[in-house]
């Protein structure tokens, strides 16, 4: 292969078709996320990073289990959109 090697053409197509990272949160009884990481095999760890970044953001209305708020653990997709 040459300079613009299949290597190179393979990171530059799983940049392009990657465009959601699924990641694990961990919910706190207050709604905010406790911890968080991606699950996803085959995300760029830029696209996962920011995966990351933008779910410890997020606030959640607390799950109650007999009136009493509870941790849980959740799957969330982030959808990336690419601009040139």
């Amino acid at each position: 292969m040459g300079a613009s090697g299949s290597a190179a053409d393979s990171v530059g197509r799983m940049e392009a078709s990657a465009n959601a990272s699924d990641a694990r949160a961990v919910i706190g009884t207050d709604g905010a996320v406790a911890s968080v990481r991606v699950v996803s095999a085959q995300v760029h760890p830029d696209f996962a990073i920011a995966a990351v970044d933008a779910v410890r953001q997020w606030r959640f209305t607390p799950t109650l289990l007999n009136g009493t708020p509870v941790e849980i653990v959740m799957t969330v997709t982030v959808q990336f959109s690419l601009s040139e």
